[in-house]
């Protein structure tokens, strides 16, 4: 392990095109859902790079890690240290459960004092920190406005006066309120959108509580309570999504020992539904929610799926291979679209709404030296795969962009569409904000899809046979792309054409004839390129080499 974190070896980097959401550990999300759900498109080509240190969170340029309790932001191209963040204490620690990402801000607990920590690109400032004696924060969390901290007096917390909930103004520190749960053993806390829901057990009469807590008073708005008649106790953390908060218990009835999931609408308190898995979830980490589904973990690598709105079993898969490593069970990664599960033989990926197996890599594509591999954190571009002696990234390289005109009844969604990409990826690509208003005449940027080129940005260590090799292409092929005088000068920074084969996915109404038309390319090529039958009968899910 070298002093800069990483070193690099062997690389084959292709892309992931998506959005720009960032998505952290458990506990590290804008509403503290295990997982911040993306649209992610996946890609057949990797690459990767050695990342030594813990993975907090990363955004669409910067890697923020914890190594040897020091705080670092590394650029993800150069994989260069922008700047480390060090107290100046002996042998400082930092709590990894109270360190969280918001835009460009990173509040860190660090011994007892809570830091707020501005990225500023090449460097960093501290516009506020906070000493704390006595109460500690174990925990943070944040919404538009706040900061909450879960605070402790002390390391045995016995009784309710020794745990505290305490709201700061995000950008001053300012206390805003703080008030002494009720329902503080076993307190969790988890922001919604216009409420601070905690889940605990009563400190008298040991019901399981969720409050409502009015994020601007400190005040109570609501109470959801499970009686004591069936010992129930919570199992893993609860998660928020669209005015929904989940959790999970256990519970003891007539019939033994069962296990519900609960949905709770954060506005009013109210019960949505209740569902009971046939048999107990994982403790850690048992639920996870996306846009359309909850996703459970439960007992001998069992994953269901749930509709998130209504409760409706959607289905329920047992996957025989064992997805253990490091001894200890890893986690599922949930996007909008997919299930990302770590297996023996490396990573597959499957549908989130079916189940259905849709790709796998073995760990020979991701990392040959480093078994197994492990995903650990991800965005709709970029992901983030352990192994035994570091963190490696998937980084993205974009598509090569040109410009659009947007024409009379052009809209985001419909330029989208047109380009197979994603609205929020365009809105990134140009700057663009909700509601995302066009104007006739406005120039775009947007992929091509028509060149069949990748972009390449030129690393240290990187050569044109390397390249070549990484890509399936040749060193001739690279150098007439490029117009190329001198095949042994490349700078670092410098951008590369290279070219590659471009595909289409078949989706429902797609026919030869209007594909032909989208990539402006004759119906016998297609026809020829993929030896398809003199029918021209294609299939939902196909993959067609175009050019």
């Amino acid at each position: 392990m070298n002093n800069d974190i990483y070193y690099r070896e062997n690389e084959q980097i292709g892309y992931m095109a998506g959005q720009e959401d960032s998505w952290y550990m458990p506990g590290r999300t804008p509403y503290n859902t295990n997982y911040a759900p993306v649209d992610f498109d996946l890609e057949t080509r990797f690459g990767y790079d050695k990342l030594f240190g813990v993975p907090i969170a990363f955004t669409k340029d910067t890697v923020y890690i914890i190594d040897n309790n020091i705080l670092m932001a590394v650029d993800w191209n150069s994989f260069r240290i922008k700047w480390r963040f060090l107290v100046n204490k002996p042998q400082p620690s930092i709590n990894t459960n109270a360190i969280v990402l918001k835009d460009n801000w990173i509040y860190a607990m660090i011994d007892a004092t809570l830091y707020a920590i501005e990225d500023l690109g090449e460097s960093y400032q501290v516009p506020w920190s906070l000493d704390h004696v006595g109460f500690v924060p174990a925990y943070i969390t944040y919404d538009q406005q706040n900061l909450y901290a879960q605070m402790y007096k002390g390391e045995t917390w016995t009784t309710p006066e020794e745990r505290k909930i305490t709201a700061y103004d995000l950008k001053t520190g300012e206390k805003k309120w703080e008030m002494t749960p009720q329902n503080g053993l076993n307190l969790n806390i988890i922001a919604g959108s216009d409420k601070l829901l905690a889940l605990g057990q009563h400190n008298v009469n040991k019901n399981i509580e969720l409050t409502g807590i009015n994020t601007e008073t400190g005040l109570i708005d609501w109470t959801y309570a499970i009686g004591l008649e069936n010992s129930p106790h919570v199992v893993g953390k609860p998660v928020y999504f669209d005015d929904l908060v989940y959790f999970v218990t256990d519970e003891y009835g007539p019939s033994g020992l069962k296990t519900y999931i609960y949905a709770i609408k954060s506005s009013d308190g109210k019960l949505l539904w209740k569902h009971t898995p046939i048999a107990r979830l994982d403790t850690t980490a048992p639920i996870s929610v996306s846009k359309d589904v909850l996703l459970y973990d439960r007992e001998y690598m069992v994953l269901g799926s749930l509709n998130r709105v209504t409760g409706e079993l959607l289905w329920e898969s047992n996957y025989h291979e064992k997805y253990t490593t490091h001894n200890n069970q890893v986690r599922p990664i949930l996007t909008n679209q997919y299930i990302f599960l770590n297996f023996n033989s490396g990573i597959k990926v499957f549908d989130v709404k079916t189940g259905a197996l849709v790709k796998q890599w073995t760990q020979y594509e991701l990392a040959p030296s480093l078994t197994p591999v492990v995903p650990k954190m991800i965005n709709s571009d970029r992901m983030i795969v352990q192994g035994f002696d570091g963190f490696i990234s998937q980084s993205a390289n974009a598509l090569v962009k040109k410009q659009y005109t947007v024409r009379s009844g052009d809209t985001l969604y419909k330029i989208a569409r047109a380009f197979k990409t994603s609205i929020e990826y365009l809105a990134r690509l140009n700057e663009l904000n909700p509601p995302y208003t066009l104007r006739v005449g406005q120039t775009l940027l947007v992929p091509d899809i028509k060149t069949g080129y990748l972009e390449h940005v030129i690393k240290p260590g990187d050569t044109l046979y390397k390249l070549a090799f990484m890509y399936n292409t040749t060193v001739q092929d690279i150098v007439q792309a490029n117009n190329l005088a001198n095949i042994n000068y490349l700078y670092i920074g410098q951008i590369l054409k290279i070219p590659g084969s471009l595909t289409h996915t078949v989706k429902a109404g797609d026919t030869l004839w209007l594909i032909s038309q989208m990539y402006k390319v004759p119906i016998g090529d297609i026809v020829q390129k993929n030896s398809l039958p003199s029918t021209g009968m294609i299939y939902i899910g196909q993959k067609l080499i175009i050019k």
